[in-house]
């Protein structure tokens, strides 16, 4: 029997891209991880006082969805299963959607990990961190000898 392999086109790309340089750094792309399965879209709004992230996650449930915070990154990871069957006329239709997936997004230092906030409604997971105020360093005249 012979072994199906799943093509991912852009692995070679990469993998000749970076050359010798790719065990240095882990920097795969999600598209090239062989342990995910999809990859859900990602909105990013940044402003003056907050830091917003928003997923699409349709047709998973609170208990489907993972996020964690460390070392200033935020990690969403989730798992979705979802079978649809119809049976008529002698026949039995079946669609399966399931996988993995995992997204990461680094958030600017004036966030306070401690204080973000997710809500989960409609397929949409959002996350805000309101941005902490940092004191700009006074300009300091320098005298001349």
């Amino acid at each position: 029997m012979a072994n199906m392999v799943n093509w991912k086109p852009l692995d070679s790309v990469m993998r000749d891209f970076l050359g010798d340089f790719s065990p240095l750094f882990d920097m795969r792309p999600a598209l090239m991880r062989d342990d995910l399965d999809y990859i859900p879209k990602l909105d990013i709004k940044n402003t003056e006082k907050e830091f917003e992230v928003s997923l699409d996650l349709p047709g998973l449930e609170k208990k489907d969805i993972a996020v964690s915070v460390e070392d200033g990154v935020l990690t969403i990871k989730g798992e979705r299963g979802h079978e649809k069957r119809e049976e008529k006329d002698g026949y039995t239709y079946v669609e399966r959607r399931m996988g993995r997936f995992e997204r990461g997004v680094r958030l600017p230092e004036n966030v306070n990990e401690a204080d973000i906030k997710a809500d989960y409604k409609d397929g949409v997971l959002k996350l805000h961190a309101v941005k902490r105020q940092v004191a700009k360093p006074a300009a300091k005249n320098i005298q001349i000898t």
